[in-house]
């Protein structure tokens, strides 16, 4: 007689079986009956369970991240004709749907709309070193100067030509100085009427000003959500920022680390893009990425020095956005300034 060997799964699965077996034979028709049913409600309700909580999780996160990794470049960057040399910040206004950008040297503001066609120029008289400006809604903007760490609220409507600092309402912050290595970005969050300002270096760090906005506050409050210094995102120095009201998050632009960050305002890191990934559209690296910001299409647009302006479309972009009828390869713009 050939000897049988049952391995110790198989004999566990047999006693298994003969329990039930033995079970069903004890029971009458209608407990095998409330049996069957309790296990088809059981096997109903975790399916029920589980879809739910998928749901909600989707739900939850939806619209968390902004995704930056799948951005992809349209057309090539735009070489803007008025703004020729020193491109600094950049802002979206939803009102008019433009984009409003700064110069730093010599100071000025140019409207465009959004496939990069220039509009209008406004001299800016009495400020300096104007590195960035957020539309703050209302025909008002802010206005920041590096090396004064100050912020300019101002006023700008369809028939503003020249813009006077005098006329403006200023506020300057005693924060450490070094020359050229202040004031580089600024965004607002509409939800509570916060500033935030990033400074370039030494030290890198994001500030957030409450109460620069109000024009009837009394008084000023300066904090940093995080130390940079600490948790710098990988980024070796800021230009840029811009606050997206749709998740909460900051997008952080570093010019020397081409780079643009997505994070939670206490410094955790959500999605990042490359400024020179082929992947993303860039044939070539940014040249000095200085500004940023997102219009309600969740188009984004990115201004470099020394005049190009890319734009660059989401996963699901609605309508694809026009070409430019100036396009231009990064390599002709190396200059590089102050």
């Amino acid at each position: 007689m050939t000897a049988v060997t049952i391995s110790r799964w198989q004999r566990t699965a047999w006693q298994a079986r003969r329990l039930v077996t033995a079970y069903n034979n004890n029971l009458s028709l209608f407990q095998k009956y409330l049996t069957t049913l309790a296990a088809a409600v059981f096997l109903v309700s975790g399916w029920w369970a589980v879809s739910s909580w998928s749901s909600l999780f989707a739900e939850a996160y939806q619209g968390k991240t902004l995704a930056l990794a799948d951005y992809r470049l349209v057309g090539e960057p735009i070489e803007l004709q008025i703004m020729t040399y020193n491109a600094s910040g950049l802002t979206y206004n939803r009102d008019t749907d433009s984009l409003f950008a700064v110069a730093n040297n010599p100071p000025y503001v140019v409207e465009m709309d959004k496939q990069g066609q220039e509009l209008r120029k406004i001299p800016l008289e009495g400020f300096d070193d104007t590195e960035g400006m957020v539309f703050l809604g209302n025909g008002r903007y802010a206005i920041i100067e590096e090396d004064h760490r100050s912020v300019v609220i101002v006023g700008i409507d369809a028939e503003t030509t020249t813009l006077n600092r005098a006329n403006g309402r200023s506020v300057s912050f005693p924060l450490t100085q070094k020359n050229n290595k202040g004031f580089e970005g600024v965004a607002y969050n509409a939800a509570d009427q916060s500033l935030y300002v990033v400074n370039e270096r030494q030290p890198r760090e994001i500030y957030r000003i409450a109460g620069a906005v109000d024009p009837d506050a009394l008084s000023f409050s300066i904090t940093t959500p995080w130390s940079m210094e600490d948790n710098s995102l990988g980024n070796s120095d800021l230009s840029g920022l811009h606050f997206d009201q749709g998740t909460g998050h900051l997008l952080v632009l570093s010019d020397e680390s081409k780079a643009l960050t997505e994070t939670t305002t206490d410094g955790r890191k959500v999605s990042r893009l490359s400024l020179s990934d082929s992947g993303a559209g860039f044939g070539e690296s940014v040249p000095q990425a200085e500004g940023v910001t997102m219009d309600d299409d969740g188009m984004l647009y990115i201004l470099s020095e020394p005049n190009l302006l890319y734009r660059l479309a989401p996963p699901q972009a609605p309508v694809a956005a026009k070409s430019s009828e100036n396009p231009v390869s990064a390599s002709k713009n190396q200059a590089k300034s102050g």
